[in-house]
Order: C-alpha cells, then structure tokens, then sequence
C-alpha cells in the first residue's frame, strides 16, 4: 500500500468516525436539552436528580465509546511496538553490514529503549490513569463533589506530565546528538509546527520543537527502504488517530453546546469525556512518531 491508497482510504473512515462521534455528541446534546427542559418544571432540590439522570445516561453512553476506542489505541500500540521489535533490528542489521556495528548498536539501543519504555508505560501507567481519570470525572459530575473534580484534574495532570517526560527526554536526545540536520524550508517548519501543536492534544508543542527533524526526515525516508516501514505506521495509526480526534472533537464541542442548554455538570462531564480521548490519541500519536523518528535515526547510520 503507497501514500496515494493510504489517502484514498482515509476519506470513508474519516466519514465513519466523525458520523459516530457526532452520534455521540448528538446523544449528549438531546440529554443536556431534555435536562433542560425537565428542570423548567421541577424544584431546586428536583433539579438535583434531574441532573444526576442527565450525568449517568452520558455516563453510559461514555463508558461504551471508551471501552471500544480505547480497545482500539491500546490494540494500536501493540502493533505498534511488534512493528518496532520487527523492523528495528533489521534496520540496525544493515547498518552494521555496511561497516557501522559499534553506531548501529548503540543507535538501536537507544531507540528500542524509549520505544519500549513508551508502549509499556502506556499501556500500564497511562491507560489506567485515563480510565481512572475518566471514572472521576464521572464521579464528580454525578456527585457534585468538589474532591472528585480535583482528583480528575490531579490524574490528567499525572497522565500528562508521564506522557510529556517521555516524549521531552527523547525531543532532547534528537536536539543533543543531530540525528537528523534541520534543512527544511522554514516556511514549511512553521507550517508544520502549527499543525502537530494543533492536531496532536497534551504533546503536540513538545513535538512541534521538533517539526524541523520531522520534515527532513520526511526526506530521508523519501529516498529509501524506510518508506515501506513507515507507510505501516501510517496504517496502523490511521484509524485510531480518526476515531480517537473526532471523539475528542466532537464530545468537547458537545460540552460548549450542553453548558448554555443544561449548566455545568453536564458540560463538564462531556468536556471531561473528551479530555479522556485526547489523552488516548495523545499516547498513540506519540508512540507513532517516536517509531518515526526511530527510524529516521537508524536509517542515518547508513547515509
């Protein structure tokens, strides 16, 4: 499959996505009103219930979408990781074949650790934290509870600042030993900088530092065998990156919308829902160009 197919077959499944994720928001929206509507004719101290009712059907609804995209991510960075273990290796192999053991040793030890260390923090650290996360975000809309809300925002801290760590520390370790020598136009940099600050919630201006690398990589990959490993991860992170981004779109969209028909409680759970997402693509996004810049860096052995 080249770039061309990856980009016919992105159209449908964007299509797919969003019209799930706007079902879902649609879902949230007709709670938010008919909460609105209720407490019309109810007291102060019904208006309490009302909302409860309204916080545990998006509850419901929110458990489902987690449970099936969050499969996906995780379903994701396991690909991710049996294709780091996959073409790694042999990347590191023909470096060495070409006369660059020692390079292509520690080169390869180093990208397999921060490969490794991500998917399995990931998986054991991060997804936990989101789902605990998203479990008191839940918690404090139904209850009201001012501690539970901190508790929401201590766990996002926590998921982002683990998440944040791990990409900085491999960001620095580009900057420190030039993997890649920073000869994209500037105009495209910029460009380039704006959309991963953008596109990618929680890392997106970490990475954006390295938007320079990204792009020459871009190159170096143009020109040789890497093109083939990195169409795969252009595969497999394709249909999480979509489904993940229009959850987070959409559910924090929904949360503007529910906060001038329903009032907080509403608004802030299905905010909360989307922070979960975000999180979610953030860990994937993350992970897939880690394994980019992976490559990128052992293919350089070889220039």
């Amino acid at each position: 499959m080249d770039t061309q197919q990856i980009l016919t077959d992105a159209l449908p499944k964007a299509q797919a996505a969003f019209g799930g994720a706007m079902r879902s928001a649609a879902i949230v929206l007709v709670a938010a009103i008919l909460v609105g509507v209720a407490r019309q004719f109810c007291s102060d101290q019904s208006a309490w219930t009302v909302d409860l009712a309204g916080v545990l059907a998006i509850s419901f609804l929110a458990i489902g979408d987690a449970s099936a995209f969050m499969g996906l991510g995780k379903n994701t960075l396991a690909a991710l990781g049996d294709l780091a273990n996959l073409v790694l290796p042999m990347l590191a192999g023909a470096a060495a074949a070409s006369g660059t053991p020692s390079a292509a040793a520690a080169q390869f030890a180093v990208t397999a650790l921060f490969m490794d260390a991500l998917i399995i923090v990931a998986e054991r650290v991060l997804q936990p934290l989101i789902f605990a996360y998203l479990a008191a975000e839940v918690a404090g809309a139904a209850s009201g509870n001012d501690a539970m809300s901190g508790a929401a925002g201590f766990l996002k801290w926590l998921c982002t600042t683990v998440l944040s760590v791990i990409v900085l520390v491999f960001v620095i370790y580009l900057s420190v030993t030039g993997i890649v020598s920073s000869t994209a136009d500037a105009a495209a940099v910029r460009v380039a900088k704006t959309t991963i600050s953008a596109v990618l919630p929680v890392v997106g201006s970490i990475v954006a530092d390295a938007a320079s690398s990204v792009l020459a990589g871009a190159l170096t990959l143009k020109n040789t065998i890497g093109i083939s490993a990195m169409v795969s991860v252009l595969t497999l992170c394709m249909a999480p990156f979509l489904n993940l981004g229009a959850q987070y779109l959409m559910y924090k969209a929904a949360s503007k919308l529910a906060a001038g028909i329903a009032g907080g409680r509403i608004a802030r759970l299905a905010s909360g829902i989307g922070t979960a997402f975000g999180l979610m693509l953030a860990t994937v996004g993350a992970c897939g160009l880690m394994l980019f810049f992976s490559l990128i860096s052992m293919l350089s052995i070889r220039q």
